[in-house]
């Protein structure tokens, strides 16, 4: 067996090989869709390279058609694949533009000036180019390990597009015709490049499909499932690992506690679908409202606590009255026209050699006070007197 025949076994078991695995990683959880776009990218590349090593069995141009687009193809699903895990808009308008000029540059070096040397280059060029479309996204995301591992494996595979053409064409002076390729330079570097950059892409984003199962289960023990924001078991969580029950001085740290106005009756009326809607609506426009000031955590049915990150008293009441408005303005299409379902809020800071959980009773009974006094309304621990005016009360 020489050397174009092991890459190209090797090439053929491991796209095959973790194409299977990445099926298998989206058919044991079918909500994250993670794997399955890798899969997809495996598989892509499978069929272009098996195109790739049979083309003396098709035309030239039928072989470089077929193979480009598979290629490009799976490019595009590796771009989804990381997309999806981020959270992250496709970068669609850049990666149409791309592939449109690819196509009309393949077609050019086709029907009008037939060249497969060139072909060979575009195919590598806008391969690489396709992928580039991705990694501003990876480099601003990267702030664990894993993702940093995909951006610089994403920026080796990109490496490979660009520098195996210059390589093997400009410096080498390879050439070859559609029935010489198999056995040239260039598809033994193509082989070699795959079934490297295959197995390094493939550990790589194995590692991070298991780290998304390790984060998820955990999630599962500590995020309220309705909500989306922290459990009970999740606040105590947070409350230890910041100094709750430590000896810890927190002067000054802000801390909210709020209550949505008269749920049980729209429990009662409109029944508990409606409820949780509701309150998982709401649970929505906190963490929209608090994001990069603090964590939101469910600690009852209707109630929720809010542990603030050292903002100031005045961005503290700030955050808590556009809170309380923005609950006020919510539209829930499960309730009558015109109905407004309030909440009502206690606040508390930290005093000297108090910790976070007298601070959380001060501000709970802050915030029955503020239901005594008539609902959707802001009271201060520290001045119970003080109180925002009533707009509205459910």
């Amino acid at each position: 067996m020489n050397s174009s025949d092991f890459f190209s076994i090797l090439t053929m078991v491991i796209l095959m090989l973790f194409s299977g695995v990445f099926l298998g990683l989206y058919l044991y959880d079918r909500k994250h869709h993670f794997p399955a776009w890798v899969s997809a990218a495996y598989a892509a590349a499978l069929l272009a390279y098996l195109t790739d090593i049979n083309r003396t069995i098709f035309p030239s141009i039928i072989a470089d058609y077929v193979t480009n687009t598979f290629f490009w193809m799976s490019g595009i699903c590796i771009i989804m694949a990381v997309c999806t895990r981020l959270k992250k808009q496709v970068p669609v308008l850049p990666i149409s533009v791309l592939l449109l000029a690819g196509l009309a540059a393949q077609s050019w070096f086709s029907f009008v000036q037939d060249d497969l040397i060139t072909r060979s280059i575009v195919a590598n060029l806008f391969s690489a180019f396709v992928l580039m479309t991705v990694l501003p996204l990876l480099w601003q995301s990267a702030t664990i390990a894993i993702d940093k591992a995909i951006f610089w494996v994403t920026c080796g595979l990109v490496g490979s597009y660009l520098l195996r053409p210059i390589i093997i064409f400009m410096v080498m002076g390879e050439t070859h015709t559609h029935e010489t390729y198999t056995t040239s330079t260039e598809a033994l570097a193509q082989q070699m490049t795959i079934a490297v950059a295959s197995l390094a892409g493939a550990v790589t984003l194995l590692i991070a499909a298991g780290y998304d199962i390790v984060v998820r289960t955990q999630q599962v023990n500590v995020i309220d499932p309705l909500t989306g924001v922290l459990n009970r078991r999740g606040y105590e969580e947070l409350l230890e690992e910041t100094g709750a029950n430590a000896d810890e001085q927190l002067v000054g740290r802000a801390v909210m506690m709020f209550d949505v106005d008269a749920f049980k009756q729209v429990n009662d009326n409109y029944g508990h679908h409606t409820g949780d809607a509701v309150l998982a609506r709401m649970a929505t426009t906190a963490k929209a409202v608090i994001e990069h000031h603090g964590q939101v955590a469910r600690v009852g049915g209707e109630e929720f606590a809010v542990i603030l990150n050292g903002t100031s008293s005045a961005v503290a009441h700030e955050l808590t009255e556009h809170l309380r408005l923005a609950f006020g303005l919510l539209v829930h299409p499960e309730l009558p026209s015109g109905a407004s379902i309030t909440a009502s809020f206690g606040i508390a800071y930290t005093q000297n050699d108090e910790t976070l959980k007298r601070t959380l009773r001060r501000a709970d009974m802050a915030l029955y006070a503020a239901k005594d006094r008539g609902r959707n309304r802001i009271i201060d621990s520290a001045d119970l007197r003080r109180e925002v005016p009533v707009e509205h009360v459910a």
